[in-house]
């Protein structure tokens, strides 16, 4: 299953068009304001710096989407969410403890789950971010999640080479 994802990606990753990337958020957010609303989180969307890209809308949406289903999963209840557009880079910021070194070494790994949010309520299948990154590999977007001070940050960069 992963072998032929990984060929569907591939084939998609080249059908880039120029895409209104707040639009693009839009969509994409959309639907986890009502998932986030529900376990009382804030989750706020920002468009002031909106900017067009040349990229392959499908597959961002899909990279997009895992981050933030991820980031609704992991954050604190009664706490935020921000998404915001900086530079020609779309960044997710959510409230949450922010994963050690040791477990940011393995999030791509296919089925991994940080032994702290393995509990009964967590329905990961541990494939989100393995897939986003493959996705945005094949994409060739450079991308990076990591700490920051009040949990963790995911900076997709779309800025055109």
């Amino acid at each position: 299953i992963l072998e032929t994802s990984k060929l569907d990606i591939n084939a998609s990753a080249k059908d880039k068009a120029q895409t209104d990337v707040g639009k693009l958020l839009e969509e994409t957010v959309s639907p986890y304001f009502f998932i986030a609303k529900s376990r009382n989180i804030k989750m706020t969307l920002s468009l002031e710096e909106n900017f067009s890209a040349a990229i392959s809308a499908e597959l961002v949406k899909k990279a997009l989407s895992n981050v933030l289903s991820n980031a609704v999963r992991y954050t604190d209840t009664n706490q935020s969410i921000r998404i915001y557009m900086k530079n020609h880079t779309v960044i997710v910021e959510n409230e949450c403890k922010p994963l050690t070194n040791e477990q940011l070494a393995h999030i791509g790994e296919p089925f991994y789950h940080p032994v702290e949010n393995q509990n009964e309520n967590c329905d990961s299948t541990g494939l989100g971010l393995y897939l986003t990154e493959r996705i945005l590999d094949a994409c060739k977007i450079h991308f990076s999640f990591a700490p920051y001070k009040n949990g963790m940050r995911f900076v997709l960069n779309l800025q055109e080479e």
